[in-house]
């Protein structure tokens, strides 16, 4: 972020010489309050391969990764086979393919990390869309 502000980005002038070292601090305490991003682009590239195998590679990583705690109705995990069906998270977060990302691969609550590859991802992702 520092450096998009200082050199500039895209047609947005440089701010190097213009900002004091409070100004720097008070400007990236600001950007951390900011609790979403717009989704413009998918956020993972799509992999190569037929819809139906990559749907299916998907409910596999679901059945594997996920099932064992979000498919058991006595458990206390959120129903996430539905998960783009509504618009927002129980946190408030909405539901994008950027925030769903964040949540396996950083774990949230009592879930624990998902080092997956993007391939991977893609396929789960898309079979959880497609719900």
């Amino acid at each position: 972020m520092r450096e998009l502000v200082t050199e500039g980005y895209n047609g947005m002038p440089s701010y190097k010489n213009l900002l004091r070292p409070q100004d720097w601090e008070d400007l990236m305490a600001y950007l951390k309050t900011l609790r979403g991003r717009p989704e413009i682009n998918a956020v993972l590239r799509p992999i190569r391969g037929a819809d139906d195998e990559v749907l299916s590679n998907g409910k596999k990583v679901y059945l594997e990764q996920c099932g064992a705690c979000h498919a058991q109705p006595a458990n206390r995990t959120p129903e996430i086979l539905t998960v783009y069906k509504r618009s927002q998270l129980a946190n408030g977060d909405s539901v994008q393919e950027a925030t769903i990302l964040r949540r396996i691969r950083e774990g949230h609550g009592g879930m624990p990390t998902r080092p997956l590859e993007d391939a991977v991802l893609f396929s789960l992702i898309a079979y959880l869309k497609a719900q």
